[in-house]
């Protein structure tokens, strides 16, 4: 997605109210008040993008926050909101070793542009920055089944399955505390869209290549919100698919 600043003005555009995002940001902010007492914790969004997840943690109180992105285009919407955001690369975290330590990494939708060796090398570099008992959240899409149109777009490499992610991990350096895919409700309908998706662009080119973030009417995108909600409260800790896994580290 890098070089499509279309999609970047789009992510700034919806981020803030979007049910997808309105959904992940929540689950963001559950694992701070699950973990951590106070909101005076240093949080690092690695992949900031357009600074959805930054806003929403300081207007909840969170103002020890910062982030980065390798867009310029991403880190000027992040700036144009008040926020404190940088260029800089994921695959570069080892030059900020031993100068800068956080509570908790973010870095959710960003590690799939990487290599399998430099997805290792992140998760070590994240610990490296990571104070004792310090928490890394990453959010990737998974399964193969679910790739369409909508990969190209934001330059999904894989989709990783949780096993295989796992494998990348070192686990003398991180414990794993909660992983869940999502949304599980919705997988039907994603998986139809997408094969969909592969029949088109088997069939033909495409010359436009579009991601599925749309603007949505209010009373659909809330809607889609609460049925996410209630899968959180009931589904979440048994659902066995989703388009996407939330993995949740802690630092040993």
């Amino acid at each position: 997605m890098i070089n499509r600043p279309y999609e970047y003005r789009l992510m700034a555009l919806v981020e803030d109210f979007h049910w997808w995002y309105k959904f992940l940001h929540m689950k963001c902010l559950e694992v701070l008040t699950q973990n951590f007492s106070n909101s005076k914790i240093k949080i690092l969004d690695a992949g900031c993008g357009t600074g959805g997840l930054m806003g929403y943690l300081k207007n909840h109180g969170y103002q020890y926050i910062e982030g980065f992105d390798l867009s310029e285009e991403a880190v000027k919407f992040s700036l144009n909101r008040g926020l404190k955001a940088w260029h800089h690369d994921l695959r570069y975290l080892n030059i900020y070793l031993g100068s800068r330590y956080y509570d908790v990494i973010f870095s959710c939708d960003t590690i799939y542009f990487l290599s399998e060796d430099e997805m290792s090398l992140f998760f070590k570099n994240c610990n490296g920055l990571l104070n004792h008992g310090g928490i890394l959240v990453v959010n990737f899409p998974t399964i193969k089944a679910f790739s369409g149109i909508h990969d190209i777009a934001v330059g999904i490499q894989k989709r990783y399955l949780y096993s295989e992610m796992v494998a990348l991990i070192d686990p003398n350096k991180f414990e794993i505390i909660k992983y869940q895919h999502w949304p599980f409700i919705f997988s039907p309908l994603i998986l139809f869209a997408r094969f969909l998706q592969r029949i088109t662009l088997f069939i033909k080119p495409i010359s436009k290549i579009e991601s599925d973030l749309k603007l949505l009417h209010k009373w659909v995108n809330w809607i889609l919100f609460l049925i996410c909600r209630f899968e959180q409260k009931f589904i979440s800790n048994v659902a066995p698919i989703g388009s996407s896994v939330f993995l949740v580290l802690k630092k040993k």
